[in-house]
């Protein structure tokens, strides 16, 4: 019955915690036909190496979801592009330590109280920011949008997963509801 309730709980505060990302996209748009797309090259000189998870973890998306790659961006029915930024955001993990004293007696009270709050690891943490377009073919029309972040922890493995992860979320909103195969 506990190790049930508890589940519950942690099952709980754990969707409570998620939160989906922003996505739009053009409502008069057929995403359903849409079979081939293409991923515009994109450097970011100041991280390459997730530009490149980024872009692999993209392709791995798509791809599952039934789209081929095209080889260039004339044969793409969707041109994708992605731009990343590894942002310092304030850290919000605190502890916090309280002290108290009282006492109550025939007459009155005394009472002596304190707190203490300190962040944990830092009063900063790198969050990896993505945001994925895509248009039509060769048109300059936006199509589609998603954008969302993730704290980046750990090594190089970690931080690979993190970007996964965080593209996997976003794109599971892709294509749209209604236009879902």
């Amino acid at each position: 019955m506990r190790t049930t309730l508890f589940s519950v709980i942690v099952s709980a505060l754990l969707t409570a915690c998620s939160t989906p990302p922003y996505v739009d996209y053009d409502t008069g748009f057929d995403f359903a036909h849409k079979a081939r797309y293409f991923i515009d090259s994109q450097t970011n000189d100041n991280d390459p190496l997730m530009a490149d998870r980024v872009r692999s973890a993209i392709d791995a998306e798509l791809s599952a979801k039934g789209l081929n790659p095209a080889t260039d961006s004339k044969q793409a029915d969707l041109a994708v592009s992605y731009t990343l930024a590894v942002e310092d955001r304030p850290n919000t993990n605190r502890v916090s330590i309280g002290m108290g004293t009282g006492s109550y007696g025939h007459s009155g009270g005394v009472s002596v109280g304190g707190a203490v709050s300190r962040p944990v690891g830092g009063s900063t943490r790198q969050h990896l920011v993505i945001q994925i377009d895509m248009f039509p073919g060769e048109e300059q029309r936006l199509v589609w949008r998603g954008r969302d972040s993730i704290e980046l922890r750990g090594d190089a493995t970690r931080r690979a997963e993190d970007a996964q992860k965080l593209v996997r979320h976003l794109l599971a909103e892709f294509p749209p509801p209604e236009t879902r195969r």
